[in-house]
């Protein structure tokens, strides 16, 4: 499947109901579908574990959560890239604790240009993992190709 033919799954954690209707003018239908929004860190943990997502977003702060920990288990955990939202006066903090573990942090507030510009990142890492995925099941295929031949013996 060509990227142009490609669709990503996205599930954004978000309270915010401004951010949450203008995600759409930015993450189009044809390339993002479906995109769940849930409004708080137990949603999104119940979410993750009904379903796979290509991309989790973070809005930070969240009512129940600052969403540290489950942004650091969903990159360490799934097969999701994700992007977490901090105010300015979190971001350094956030930068500290996020970006050893794979996380991918912005400073809000957001343009629409900064966010279109993330868009395309996060499609060019999760297109990374898909890959490494691809690898890693044709290593394992052929490791009990091996396993099989040397019983055989």
């Amino acid at each position: 499947m060509s990227l142009k033919e490609q669709v990503y799954s996205v599930l954004l954690v978000s309270a915010s109901e401004t951010f949450n209707q203008a995600l759409p003018e930015i993450f189009s239908v044809s390339v993002f579908s479906p995109v769940v929004a849930v409004s708080n860190v137990s949603a999104a943990r119940r979410a993750v574990a009904e379903r796979e997502y290509d991309i989790v977003i973070v809005n930070a702060p969240l009512p129940d959560d600052a969403g540290l920990r489950f942004s650091i288990d969903t990159a360490a955990n799934f097969q999701s890239v994700v992007l977490y939202l901090a105010r300015a006066e979190q971001y350094a903090d956030s930068y500290g604790k996020l970006v050893e573990h794979g996380v991918f942090l912005m400073q809000k507030p957001l343009s629409k240009a900064a966010l279109q510009l993330a868009s395309g990142w996060l499609i060019s890492a999760r297109e990374r993992i898909r890959r490494t995925e691809t690898r890693t099941l044709s290593i394992e295929e052929k490791m009990n190709e091996i396993r099989l031949v040397n019983r055989a013996k």
